[in-house]
């Protein structure tokens, strides 16, 4: 990974019933075993979400 990497837990998303804020985050890649599938190079921050009983992830972005 790149100079600066943040782990954030499973236990810290699924007990935190409010959205985690990452206002410095200006990429986000979804990766699969293929490779990159999704691109967003614009960001102006995301908030990371797990909702429906543990079974949904939510990113929620801000463009610039």
């Amino acid at each position: 990974m790149g100079s600066y990497s943040k782990t954030i837990k499973h236990k810290e998303l699924s007990m935190n019933p409010q959205p985690i804020d990452l206002p410095s985050v200006t990429r986000l890649e979804i990766i699969d075993s293929n490779g990159r599938v999704y691109g967003r190079f614009d960001l102006n921050g995301l908030q990371i979400s797990i909702q429906d009983d543990q079974r949904t992830l939510k990113l929620f972005i801000e463009s610039k």
